[in-house]
């Protein structure tokens, strides 16, 4: 075998497989789809039968309870007419007789038109029967009562056969009842309605009244003897309180019906059923017609599906074959496009994919590289902020670098005022940021159609595309090139704490989108941190001043006391040639000590300089000088140094030796008051004690008089204590 047949022995292989593979996962997908569709066309055939079957026992109980309501009412309108004759209220049977007998001339189905008094005697009848007393009918019993319109089922008397008497009082001129007028009617026409109403095989309508009585039945077995249905299942579901429509039921011979029922006003129901398995006869003739299609159509899909997929296989390989190199990394690699239909249309629209992937990936790349740069711009204008704490310079910092890094067309910042109900524009870039300062431009929190007013009461960022299009937008004249304009709320912690607005705006329409938002808000939280650490550190400031103002004032009054009540001067001569060292005798060196430096002391009368340590510089004698004595900036007093050799100059190490000293010196003198101080205040509290506790363990007024001036005699060493009680004659000692 040649080279060229191993090769190509592998590759029918390969497409055998595929092909039957293809095969098998074709039929497998659509075996179930096919019946699925027969599932749910049989479903919904089997709704649509049902609806159909439905619809044509609701038109038919409708129609029957139509006729049947026209009917009654006919009647019901013909009895109030024939009440309202004066002839009828006359109550005379000579005129009321010749109305009653042409009604029944016209309407031939009335085989009785009569009256009666209020006792149910016959006044007028229309027939040539001899009058009958009607006082036990429930007919007449309702109208006398007042009931507008009766109707009762019965079976004629005459004429043995079911029958409908209606009933209506009689009233005169002024309303009061003084007969009834009532008619007997036979019930031909409702059974000859409900008669024709014939339903397919076994469908049938029948009629009965208020107390479930069969009046109208195409079986006259029912309606000869007034059947009562009370318990039949329909009439009872409908007298049981179950609304009026559709029902199912099963009869006592097992037999499924379907039924619809309607009950007309007067209390009458109408009823139209058929059996469930007529219903559904053609449902199963229809699914059984869709089984042999689907059957057929399987057939015919299995041979076009194994003669479409040879031609398949072969385009679909070279685009596998593409797929597989692009997956590997070759993008580049284009599908050949060798035909013009599907796969020809599938291999041009793998190429456009690749061409998009490529396109994408490189865009991706590109705006993953800007995101980068702008999140490192972000950083460090972070670092920038952090590094100031003047919150004037840092508003500057903030827009200045906003408006030339990211390039935009301006930027300015808002701040809220303390009480929280206005923005005031702490800083803008540029010319125009400056005179929107000069204006003092401020704009309240609560502004309807302020972007920055919104955005501080939503704490959300807020985009405008396009401005022009925007109708709340409010323009302002010194920003005439404004096209897009995103608002950032300036917020820190868990952002509920608004403490300002960053506004940026661009001169291209689209020039910030919502790609922008997240680089701004975070932005924005930078500057939340640094303006809060502005604060904190002014807030920070002012404490610490007021801080040192209070203890410098402290130490001044304390050490001013202290002077007061005891020597504060000492000196040390180590040799007695030396004379004592007089006070600061000049204004300069009065000044420099007040100034907190270290000076020569003029003991000779001469001018002075300042030499290059900060100290005076005397032409004449230089072998004293003297320092102050200060704790945390005040000073309370002065350390002096004498040397014997008048002309003595003393190095900047000798003089950096004795301020050190004359530190800690300070330091000593301040815990040696602090500790005197306290001292004191101990021994004010342990006399305070022992007094008390002697006063408490006296029980008499007497006895704790005398505890106390004993103690406070002896505490205080006094030569006379004295306690009185009461005012004038009442006043005693002791």
């Amino acid at each position: 075998m040649n080279t060229a047949s191993q090769l190509s022995t592998p590759k029918a292989k390969r497409v055998g497989k595929f092909q039957i593979r293809l095969f098998a996962i074709v039929l497998g997908v659509t075996i179930p789809i096919l019946l699925a569709v027969v599932i749910f066309i049989s479903n919904r055939a089997d709704a649509i039968v049902m609806r159909l079957a439905e619809a044509q026992l609701q038109a038919s109980n409708q129609a029957i309870a139509n006729n049947v309501s026209l009917w009654l009412d006919f009647n019901r309108k013909m009895l109030f007419q024939l009440a309202l004759l004066p002839e009828i209220i006359s109550m005379d049977s000579s005129k009321q007789k010749p109305i009653l007998e042409s009604t029944t001339t016209i309407y031939p189905y009335m085989y009785l038109v009569h009256t009666t008094d209020l006792n149910g005697d016959n006044v007028a009848r229309s027939d040539q029967e001899a009058n009958t007393h009607y006082s036990d009918r429930p007919w007449f019993i309702r109208s006398v009562a007042g009931d507008p319109f009766t109707v009762q089922s019965v079976i004629g008397r005459t004429s043995q056969e079911p029958a409908v008497t209606m009933g209506t009082p009689i009233r005169n001129p002024s309303g009061q009842i003084v007969g009834v007028l009532g008619l007997a009617s036979d019930l031909d026409a409702v059974t000859q309605e409900v008669s024709a109403k014939k339903i397919g095989e076994t469908g049938y309508a029948y009629v009965v009244d208020a107390e479930n009585r069969v009046i109208a039945h195409p079986n006259s077995i029912f309606t000869s003897e007034l059947r009562d249905l009370s318990s039949y299942p329909p009439i009872a579901a409908l007298r049981q309180g179950t609304e009026p429509g559709f029902i199912t039921f099963t009869d006592g011979e097992n037999q499924s019906w379907r039924a619809y029922v309607t009950e007309l006003d007067n209390g009458w129901a109408v009823v139209v059923q058929q059996q469930t398995s007529e219903l559904l006869s053609s449902l199963r003739a229809f699914q059984l017609l869709a089984l042999s299609v689907t059957v057929i159509g399987l057939l015919i899909l299995l041979g076009l599906l194994w003669l479409t997929s040879n031609r398949l296989v072969r385009p679909i390989n070279v685009l596998t074959e593409t797929a597989t190199a692009i997956a590997a990394g070759d993008i580049t690699r284009q599908a050949p496009v060798e035909r013009d239909d599907e796969i020809g249309i599938l291999a041009t629209a793998f190429n456009s994919m690749t061409t998009q992937l490529r396109y994408l990936i490189d865009n991706l790349a590109q705006k993953a590289s800007n995101r980068t740069r702008e999140l490192e711009t972000v950083i460090r204008v972070s670092q920038r902020l952090s590094s100031i704490l003047e919150l004037n310079d840092l508003m500057r910092e903030v827009v200045t670098l906003t408006k030339e890094t990211f390039g935009y067309y301006h930027v300015h910042i808002y701040l809220l005022d303390e009480e929280r109900n206005t923005l005031i524009m702490a800083e803008g870039y540029g010319e125009v940021g400056a005179e929107m300062k000069r204006r003092n431009h401020q704009i309240p929190l609560n502004a309807p159609k302020s972007l920055v007013a919104r955005v501080a009461r939503e704490k959300q960022v807020i985009l405008v595309k396009n401005v022009q299009l925007d109708p709340s937008w409010l323009p302002n004249p010194l920003l005439p090139d404004t096209r897009s304009e995103m608002a950032i709320p300036v917020q820190y912690g868990a952002r509920t704490d608004v403490v300002g607005v960053l506004d940026v705006q661009s001169d291209q329409v689209g020039g910030l989108s919502d790609e922008d938002k997240p680089v701004m808000q975070a932005l924005a939280d930078q500057i939340a941190t640094a303006v809060r650490n502005a604060r904190l550190f002014t807030e920070t400031q002012e404490t610490l001043n007021t801080a040192q103002r209070l203890q410098a004032l402290y130490l001044g009054t304390a050490w001013e006391k202290l002077m007061q009540s005891r020597e504060t001067e000492f000196e040390y001569h180590q040799s007695s040639v030396l004379h004592a060292l007089p006070e600061i005798p000049n204004p300069e060196a009065e000044d420099a000590l007040k100034q907190g430096r270290t000076v020569y002391v003029n003991l000779q009368e001469a001018s002075h300089t300042d030499n290059e340590n900060g100290a005076s510089q005397l032409d004449g004698a230089f072998g004293a000088l003297a320092t102050p004595l200060k704790i945390r900036g005040e000073t309370i007093g002065v350390f002096g140094i004498q040397h014997h050799e008048p002309g003595r100059r003393w190095t900047s190490d000798e003089i950096a030796l004795i301020e050190a000293v004359s530190e800690q010196m300070s330091l000593a003198l301040e815990n040696a008051r602090l500790f005197e101080e306290t001292g004191r205040r101990a021994s004010r509290e342990r006399i305070i004690a022992d007094v008390t506790q002697q006063v408490w363990s006296a029980d008499e007024i007497e006895a704790v008089m005398r505890t106390a001036v004993t103690q406070l005699g002896e505490k205080l060493q006094a030569s006379e204590v004295i306690i009185r009680l009461g005012s004038g004659a009442n006043s005693g000692s002791s």
